[in-house]
Formats: structure tokens, sequence, C-alpha cells
């Protein structure tokens, strides 16, 4: 007879390994210094290409209202995304208060703006569920992925729903056409993987199709364990469908954020249609592990995106737009993090 708990502790551990992402120190240290290697040239690539002109940001400081609304903006999607997680870790009955998760939240999300990748302030969330509340877990690293899974639905779903007002621009067009395709396969996937964790749906040949194909086996391992977990949101539907709109939310932020600055340089002309598309492909990219939250990368794709959606700004003032709105939201998230450690402070 199979050691349920036990397999709670594989499940939580293996969930924990990869949402933690742990490596040797000296293996992580070498990774870290090749990706600020690459950091460089992706930022001296942009600037090269003229998809980033630094000089324009002056053109920004001349706009102080424009500013302070995209930092308001900015620093009121932390709760937002604190509650979301909050309702999923009590959607598991684990034992959590609200105000804790914000500010844990809080904590994260500078930590997704300043580190590699843009995931690697969740160990601060793990360090948090291992500590705070050992007993439950499992069910509290489940809902850290699956929280992070809704975020990505939230800018799929965003995204997707801009497709209909661009078809025009998008017909003639390759890449938007490929971009568009990948927004709605991706939203489709997501939409279908979790379904089919939540609903068990053939269970059985999924496990067998994973372990016969998924390799490294470790991966594998991380799916299974992942999909039985995310098994336990069966009955409370409700609650991930909330938290897909929060996400939606939080995702419409920064293509509102990026409309009110443009339109302060005279680059709107895009329209928030075209902003929200290119903003959820740029927010996919800048996931991936090359510089510190997607700098260099999330500009050179946004700024390429507007100049194919019929921009008629040059390509550098759409960069420089987004790399603006990087700046402002990053200060927003700082200046959160110091109230959440104030806060924290004034607790002890």
């Amino acid at each position: 007879m199979s050691d349920p708990s036990g397999r709670e502790d594989g499940d939580a551990a293996a969930i924990e390994q990869a949402v933690s992402a742990g490596r040797h120190p000296v293996r992580s240290i070498a990774i870290t210094l090749l990706q600020l290697l690459i950091c460089g040239f992706a930022v001296w690539l942009v600037v090269r290409l003229d998809l980033v002109d630094f000089s324009l940001l002056a053109g920004l400081l001349d706009h102080p209202g424009a500013i302070a609304i995209v930092f308001c903006l900015s620093l009121a999607t932390v709760p937002v995304a604190g509650f979301r997680w909050y309702l999923l870790m009590r959607a598991q009955a684990v034992d959590v208060r609200l105000l804790p998760t914000i500010r844990v939240t809080a904590i994260a999300a500078a930590g997704n703006a300043l580190i590699l990748g843009g995931i690697g302030g969740e160990v601060v969330r793990v360090a948090f569920a291992a500590r705070r509340i050992p007993g439950q877990r499992t069910a509290a690293l489940t809902s850290i992925v699956l929280d992070r899974v809704l975020a990505m639905l939230g800018a799929l779903l965003i995204g997707s729903a801009a497709i209909p007002t661009l078809s025009a621009a998008i017909a003639g067009s390759h890449v938007l056409s490929v971009a568009a395709t990948f927004l709605i396969g991706g939203l489709l996937a997501a939409i279908s993987a979790m379904a089919i964790a939540i609903l068990a749906v053939g269970a059985r040949q999924i496990t067998q199709l994973v372990e016969g194909w998924v390799r490294p086996r470790r991966l594998a391992e991380f799916i299974l364990h992942t999909m039985r977990a995310i098994a336990c949101y069966r009955t409370q539907w409700r609650v991930l469908v909330a938290c897909a709109l929060l996400s939606a939310c939080v995702a419409a932020v920064g293509p509102i954020c990026l409309f009110i600055l443009c339109s302060t340089q005279g680059a709107g002309d895009v329209g928030y249609a075209g902003l929200v598309f290119a903003t959820s492909i740029a927010s996919i990219a800048n996931l991936l592990p090359i510089s510190p939250g997607g700098l260099g990368v999330g500009e050179g794709v946004f700024a390429q995106l507007c100049v194919l959606l019929g921009g008629a700004a040059v390509a550098a003032q759409y960069g420089t737009v987004f790399l603006g709105n990087r700046a402002v939201s990053t200060v927003a998230l700082l200046a959160g993090l110091l109230v959440a450690l104030g806060q924290r402070s004034k607790a002890s």
C-alpha cells in the first residue's frame, strides 16, 4: 500500500524544485555571468538596430502626470496579484492571511523585475510556502505553479481578444500572423492542459504518454506531480474563473500604461488593441531567461510589432516608451517592496 504522506512529500519536493529552479552554486554563478553577457549584447543590439533611443527618455520626464498615473497603476497590480494567489491557496484550505500573502507577492514581484528571466522572485514564494505553512506545503506550492499559469493565461486572453480588431494588419504580415497563431494556440493549449489536469480526463493514457516521451525524467515527474496536484481544484472551478479574470485585469494594465506614455510622445496611433497585442507577445518574450526582467528583449519585440501594426512613429520611439514603462513599473514595484518590508518590520 502506498504511503499518502510520502506521495505528498514527493509532489511537494518535485514542485518546489521546479519552481525554485535550484542549481549547484558554481553552475549558478557561471550561468548568471553568461546571462549577463547575453543581456549586455541584447541591450547593445536593440540600440544598434535603433529599436531604443536613450535620448528620447528625457521626453517622458516632461510629462510627470502621465508618469504618476503609470506608477500608481503598476503599483496597484501587486495587491491584485496577491489576492489572486490568496484565493488559490484558500481554495485548498491553506491557512494563510491576505496581508502576508500580498507582502510576499510584492517581494516576489520586485525580484521578478530584477532577476534573470522574470521568475527569479518565485524563490521567495517557495520559501514562504516551505517555512510558514509546512503542513500544507504541496497545496501552497501547487498554488504557485497554478498562479504562474494563470498569469500567463491573462496575457494570452487579452492578446487573443485583440486579434479580431487587428485582422487587416495581421492578414498583411507573415510575422503578425505567426504571432497571432502563437497567442491563440497558447491560449487553447493552456486551457486544455488545465481542463485535462483538473478533470483528470484520460489520466492513465496521459501518464503513459508523459512517461514514455517526455525527457528528461525529472521534467516528466514534475508534469505528473503538478497535474495530480492541480486536480485538487476540480470542485473549485469558480475560483479558477475568478483568478483568470483577475489575471486579465493585471495583464490589461501594461497596455494602458503604454498607451498613456505613447500618447505623450505622439506614438499612440497603434491604438489600444494594437498595444494589447504587442504587449502580450512582449511580456511572454520577457520570460526568456536572457536578461533581468527580459531587458532589451521586450523592447525589441514590442517596437517591431508596433511598426508592423502600422505605427507611424519610428521603432525607437516604441522601444523607448516600453523601456520607460519598464523603468517606472520597476520603481513602483521597488516602492511596493519597501512598503512590504516596512509593514513586516512593524509586525515583528
